[in-house]
């Protein structure tokens, strides 16, 4: 009988100190599961039994903390990265080419440039007003036959040929029905085909002692024409070229002429 009181005495004391350590234990945080310890009512053994609702706990906990924490690294990578690529993109500066520095431009260089512009062009004057036109270059003879058909040309009245002309165009005043003067300067030598085709107001023509040669039809038509005279310097004279002018009486043809068309 003592010796069995005594093996029960030691068993409630070992429970005892065991129930001590897992209390003051899990106080503290160093055991993680609660621990039972009870005797057993038949034998002699101590039966210890676990719950596992403690460790299931830490460990939930632990894997929460943990989770939390790897969220944490992420977002601070993800962060930084955006950090990296705004400062790359700040830090990125497109360089722009140097431009020279522009020279003003002197009022001499703008006079200058100014007077490389052609004061002939387009060499003729046309005034609608009073319908006069004025040839002042072979080039203005030039832009106007181009351009005649441009105007009311056959409303032309007057006509002035400058100084320095050389020529009068094919067809440069055909049909100019209301032209009644014309002044050709010194200095033509060239009257070219039909260039004054059907003018029928026109009565007089005076041809300057340079003209060489007439084109075909030149005169062609001139109802009202009653006299020209042709200079001795003329040397050839075009087909037709004085057809249905039927006003003109006479006409002296120049002992230089070698040549008469048709």
């Amino acid at each position: 009988m003592r010796k069995r009181r005594k093996g029960n005495l030691l068993q409630r004391m070992i429970a005892v100190l065991l129930s001590t350590v897992l209390v003051v234990g899990t106080a503290e945080g160093a055991v993680p599961v609660n621990v039972l310890a009870k005797e057993s009512v038949s034998g002699n053994t101590l039966e210890i039994t676990e719950e596992g609702t403690g460790a299931e706990s830490v460990g939930e906990e632990t894997e929460t903390e943990s989770g939390t924490e790897g969220t944490g690294w992420e977002d601070m990578e993800e962060s930084g990265a955006e950090e990296t690529d705004q400062e790359d993109m700040e830090g990125t500066v497109t360089e722009e080419p140097e431009q020279e520095p522009t020279e003003p431009v002197t009022e001499a260089e703008d006079s200058e440039n100014v007077g490389e512009i052609d004061d002939d062009e387009p060499g003729y004057d046309l005034d609608t007003d009073q319908w006069s036109l004025v040839i002042k270059s072979d080039t203005g003879m030039a832009n106007w036959c181009n351009d005649r058909e441009n105007y009311k040309y056959y409303n032309i009245k007057n006509i002035e040929i400058k100084e320095g002309v050389t020529y009068i165009g094919d067809d440069a005043f055909n049909e100019c029905d209301k032209l009644v003067s014309i002044t050709i300067p010194s200095g033509v030598i060239r009257i070219g085909a039909r260039a004054f085709y059907s003018c029928k107001l026109i009565t007089g023509i005076e041809l300057p002692g340079t003209v060489t040669s007439i084109g075909e039809e030149a005169f062609y038509r001139c109802i009202q024409l009653k006299e020209i005279k042709l200079p001795d310097t003329v040397t050839s004279i075009g087909n037709g070229a004085f057809n249905d002018c039927f006003r003109l009486e006479s006409i002296e043809i120049p002992g230089g002429v070698t040549e008469i068309a048709g």
